[in-house]
């Protein structure tokens, strides 16, 4: 049976580690990390991490401090 770890868990970790629903992304994405091990048992990538985190700051439930939202979510524009 396949394991799900849901954005409701990450957001109470966010609030008990952090005490708050903002954040720094490598802490972030470190948290996510060690809560997939915890739940699941095993690993997860950086990029699992970096979509769960993407999905909770596009859902308005937590707030980036120092990201560039537009960057993460892949929107960055680049001129020549």
């Amino acid at each position: 049976m396949k394991v799900l770890v849901t954005d409701g868990e990450i957001l109470e970790r966010f609030k008990k580690e952090f005490g708050k629903e903002v954040f720094h992304k490598i802490d972030a994405l470190n948290l996510i990390k060690k809560i997939y091990y915890e739940k699941t048992g095993s690993f997860c990538s950086t990029n699992t991490a970096r979509d769960k985190l993407n999905n909770l700051i596009l859902l308005g439930m937590v707030k980036p401090e120092g990201i560039n939202l537009m960057r993460l979510v892949g929107n960055e524009n680049k001129e020549k």
